[in-house]
């Protein structure tokens, strides 16, 4: 693989793994994202933001309900 190709696939594995994870903790696959979403994720994607804490953040909304409910 050249490097291009490496970038290219890290690149999209990160929107792939973003959108995924937003479905799993909506429980639908139904659940598309906005381009306004895209936007955000390539935001974060292009600022170096790991994705273990975008799915950390992903996550986080559902577990303070859970504590607070």
């Amino acid at each position: 693989m050249t490097p291009e190709s490496d970038f290219l696939r890290n690149y999209f594995n990160y929107f792939t793994e973003v959108e995924e994870h937003f479905q799993r903790a909506r429980g639908t696959a139904l659940f598309l994202m906005s381009p306004l979403d895209w936007a955000l994720v390539e935001t974060w994607k292009n600022a170096g933001v790991p994705l273990e804490a975008v799915l950390r953040g992903i996550d986080a909304p559902s577990r303070s309900g859970a504590a607070a409910g």
